[in-house]
């Protein structure tokens, strides 16, 4: 978590721009994060501080100040239906990465219907992961799902080619290395999941870098 917390913070500094529909930064949470970066320097990584600073900010409704308080507050200091709350609430500001987090917790219930949903919003918004796990639900057929290994198959090309995060990149092509030996995945199955991801390509377009467009940074 420290690092996972010390790469949001860089992505927040280093990026400005954001896509028209994402929250842009307000300056309260700018300067929660700014002295976070402070108390790094100087060598302390605690992220109490920081959640005690953007708690305040997500209650009076800031998308990006809820996406960070329900992603970084343990599970200990928040139940479940609070950081539903915050997350719908920061999604429906344009938070793809917490839509990618709804998408994940669907999946977890099995409630297929809304992973689907709530992961093609995120990735339609950038969110890396989402493309992997929409993969995985492709792939695996299960819950209901009917099994489709070429749309799973494109997913991953899809995931790959973005590269955003490098760690989602990574991700799909480790998995794209183990369907090499998949006797499920031949020639045709290749030719059709190169055809939509074609199509996926055109429709999920690369967003730029902002602050709550991760679920996985």
């Amino acid at each position: 978590m420290k690092k996972t917390l010390i790469l949001m913070m860089t992505s927040i500094f280093i990026f400005s721009g954001a896509v028209q529909s994402a929250p842009e930064f307000s300056p309260g949470v700018r300067d929660a994060f700014r002295k976070m970066q402070e108390r790094v320097k100087s060598g302390n990584r605690e992220k109490d501080t920081l959640i005690k600073d953007l708690t305040p900010l997500a209650e009076g409704g800031d998308p990006v100040a809820q996406f960070f308080v329900a992603l970084l507050t343990p599970p200990s200091q928040m139940d479940r239906k609070t950081r539903l709350k915050y997350l719908h609430q920061s999604a429906s500001a344009g938070c793809a990465g917490a839509a990618g987090v709804i998408g994940g917790y669907a999946l977890e219930e099995n409630k297929t219907t809304q992973a689907l949903y709530w992961l093609k919003f995120a990735a339609k918004e950038g969110d890396g992961f989402s493309k992997v796990l929409l993969a995985n639900l492709y792939l695996d057929g299960k819950d209901g799902m009917k099994q489709d290994m070429a749309e799973g198959y494109a997913w991953l090309l899809l995931a790959k080619e973005h590269a955003v995060p490098q760690s989602a990149g990574m991700a799909a092509q480790m998995k794209l290395l183990q369907l090499e030996s998949d006797s499920r995945i031949d020639a045709e199955i290749r030719h059709v999941a190169e055809s939509r991801y074609r199509d996926l390509a055109k429709e999920y377009v690369v967003q730029p870098v902002y602050p709550c467009g991760q679920s996985v940074p």
